[in-house]
């Protein structure tokens, strides 16, 4: 009994989480098991600087969510928050989350993934569905940010604060492996 009730309050606090989930977001409830993230680069999409997109697995499935702040189609390097940014979430299996990125107008050409202790989808998936709303900044509330708050909110702390590495290719070539994930693979 007391491992069910544990389970309802987790459950019942990712709900809370997901249900309140905005562009500042607290402290997320871990509710499932296990999980997984990978985080994805263009050296292209914004020359020299890089862009990244995002992963993570519903828990033990083989089911991922992904996507990313690809930018409006106007380009704009500024895009005001409630304005439509180029920000778009999918599901599907890894193949189909290696294919979307491999084939997307961005190029992406490599990733990099994580195992994770706990994972919370339901507040991940919350801010993934929200982040068309967040609006776009170069050099801050840019793809960067949306791809490190959305896995952080996954599994806290999983991937280093943006600020850190403010650079997406940097974050994603030092970043990413001070912070212990899997060495890049090609797409």
């Amino acid at each position: 009994m007391k491992i069910t009730v544990k389970r309802a309050v987790v459950a019942l606090c990712a709900l809370v989480t997901a249900g309140s989930a905005t562009a500042s977001v607290g402290s997320p409830a871990y509710a499932l098991g296990p999980g997984r993230v990978c985080m994805f680069l263009s050296l292209t999409g914004v020359p020299v600087l890089g862009h990244v997109g995002w992963a993570f697995r519903i828990d033990d499935s083989p089911q991922w969510i992904f996507g990313s702040t690809d930018s409006n189609e106007a380009g704009d390097r500024h895009v005001p928050k409630g304005a439509f940014n180029g920000a778009w979430w999918r599901r599907g299996t890894f193949d189909t989350v290696k294919s979307v990125f491999r084939t997307n107008r961005i190029d992406y050409t490599r990733y990099r993934c994580k195992d994770t202790p706990t994972s919370a989808v339901g507040a991940a998936a919350a801010l993934a569905k929200d982040a068309k709303k967040w609006g776009y900044d170069l050099f801050e509330n840019n793809c960067l940010d949306h791809a490190a708050k959305i896995l952080n909110t996954y599994r806290g702390a999983v991937a280093p604060a943006p600020w850190s590495y403010p650079v997406p290719s940097e974050y994603f070539a030092v970043g990413l492996k001070r912070s212990g994930w899997e060495p890049a693979r090609q797409l």
